[in-house]
């Protein structure tokens, strides 16, 4: 989560915290540094020591102090190894969108001028007993203790829940609230996967924070009782449609109101009694909304806070976008299309996709491919701004091999048509033999195919279920479909020739070149280290003369 203090961000890796401080403040500070020149020296070192203060304790969930300081076997935020802990798979997503984050913060504070309200950015980071994860310094960050695999697993692997219980632990720390409070008294709650686009005021005041306007979070009949459960006096009007995040919200406020969102999100998560009228995901909102309806804390509404778009994003959203109507925007939907411009429907992948599940594990590798012609103007300013921010980063631990070196390309945003759930799902290649032109030919068709080292001539078979076959006596199986990535080169399988051919669910991933009666198979691209092999079929095959 991330805690944006404006004149202090907090930011938690599952969200964050903006702390909001008054203009006149600042500008009382301002004024009193520019006189006092002599002085700057001694005033930064405190804004420093009190930097570093924040970062280097918290109390723990049983109360202990845990010092942030660096911890030897720290990465540095390099993506760990594959056969790493579940708990270091988990912060990979958290860093890279965190670094995404903090660029675009100070990027935005910095134009916001001498007056900003965007004063400070920490990051509340939930780990394993709030060991560091190797960014605090890169980014000034507050290391929580997360949940236990068993707490997590009793609510139906909701890690969600460590929003509230991190803000709990912030507040519970009268050391750390008071460093907040010398700088600001309001916090703008946000999660990773935001990019801020323009300065941002502080919409809150004391009695009234602001949070932005979720159309899928407006209370219906059905969900009353489930009101009613955590605040029985409660009615379908009081209760907003918000969430906490984004929220901007004085701390005295958020004083009241962190334990029943904790204690309603996890009460809420318990059991399978609320999912049949609210959906998980958005369960810990609703812990949220209803916790502070009960205490009587009505939010400000912004609906432009905000923006969520994707491929499908209507004409009049991306108007308002256009015209920068928006001060944050929230990645949570995917920009998929065709290489052609064309965006594709819901659940459907396109032959360029930009979605930050693709990155779950790793951080994506700079610079990311431009979108096709045709892309919307959403989907080509995130891809600047991630491009932007993974530039600007020195460490950032992932970035393309250089044009003539020998290593293979990183894969990022082409080929992910081949993920097999998706071959499977109705819009996977259901889709495409209905659609594509090579699908349609190929699907059917047998082949002899040998291999670049001899041996026997193999069987290969395209079925039409898009299921493929290859060998005599110990077939390998598969799923094959259209290959439309123009990081494999003209050379071994040009655009409108090319196939993916996958074996063992994935495990053996090739790509073929269609050409006439002939089929060639390489190994995939992005898997062999030389470009040497890269470049040698690893079989050759030609159309059996009964399907010529």
């Amino acid at each position: 989560m991330l805690l944006l203090n404006m004149m202090h961000v907090l930011s938690h890796e599952d969200a964050g915290v903006v702390q909001a401080v008054s203009d006149q403040r600042l500008e009382r500070k301002l004024k009193s540094l520019l006189k006092q020149s002599a002085k700057m020296d001694e005033q930064l070192a405190e804004l420093l020591a009190a930097t570093e203060a924040l970062q280097g304790h918290t109390k723990t969930a049983v109360g202990e102090e845990h010092s942030v300081g660096h911890a030897a076997d720290e990465d540095l935020g390099q993506d760990e190894a594959d056969d790493a802990a579940p708990l270091a798979k988990k912060l990979r997503k958290r860093k890279w969108q965190a670094r995404i984050m903090y660029h675009h913060w100070k990027k935005q504070a910095a134009a916001g001028g001498p007056c900003t309200d965007m004063a400070a950015f920490t990051r509340l980071c939930a780990t394993n007993n709030g060991k560091p994860d190797g960014l605090q310094d890169e980014i000034p960050t507050l290391f929580t203790v997360e949940l236990s695999r068993e707490v997590i697993n009793a609510h139906f692997g909701f890690g969600v829940l460590n929003r509230p219980n991190s803000v709990k632990q912030l507040m519970e720390s009268e050391t750390l609230l008071a460093e907040i409070r010398k700088t600001s008294d309001y916090v703008l709650i946000l999660e990773t996967d935001h990019v801020i686009m323009k300065p941002i005021p502080n919409l809150a005041t004391p009695e009234m924070p602001a949070a932005f306007v979720f159309g899928y979070m407006f209370p219906q009949q059905n969900q009353l009782w489930v009101i009613k459960k955590y605040w029985p006096e409660g009615t379908l009007d009081k209760v907003q449609p918000v969430g906490p995040s984004p929220v901007i919200i004085h701390l005295d406020q958020l004083q009241k109101v962190y334990q029943k969102w904790l204690d309603f999100s996890m009460d809420l998560r318990s059991n399978a009694d609320a999912e049949k009228d609210i959906q998980g995901w958005v369960q810990e909102m609703w812990g949220y909304s209803i916790a502070a309806a009960s205490l009587g804390i009505r939010h400000k509404l912004v609906e432009n806070f905000q923006v969520e778009p994707g491929a499908l994003s209507a004409a009049d959203q991306l108007k308002f976008f256009q015209n920068g109507h928006y001060y944050i925007f929230h990645y949570t939907y995917q920009f998929e299309y065709m290489l052609d411009g064309k965006p594709c429907q819901p659940w459907t992948i396109g032959e360029w996709s930009l979605d930050k599940r693709h990155f779950n594990d790793y951080h994506p590798a700079y610079p990311l491919p431009q979108p096709p012609k045709g892309a919307n103007v959403a989907g080509v300013w995130l891809l600047n701004a991630w491009n932007e921010a993974m530039a600007a980063n020195p460490k950032w631990p992932k970035k393309q091999p250089a044009a003539d070196s020998d290593a293979p390309p990183i894969q990022t945003l082409y080929g992910r048509r081949r993920l097999d759930w998706f071959s499977r799902h109705a819009n996977g290649f259901a889709q495409e033999i209905s659609k594509n032109t090579l699908v349609k030919q190929t699907a059917g068709k047998r082949y002899g195919c040998i291999k670049e080292d001899g041996g026997q001539e193999d069987p290969l078979e395209f079925l039409s279920s898009g299921d493929v076959t290859i060998g005599r006596h110990e077939k390998l199986t598969g799923r094959w479909g259209a290959m439309n990535d123009p990081t494999i080169g003209e050379e071994r399988c040009p655009i409108g020739q090319c196939l993916f051919v996958d074996f063992a669910g994935g495990g053996q991933m090739m790509n073929a070149h269609v050409d006439g009666q002939s089929l060639t198979i390489y190994q995939d691209h992005y898997k062999v280290r030389s470009a040497a092999k890269r470049a040698t079929p690893t079989w050759r095959c030609k159309l059996d003369p009964r399907d010529a």
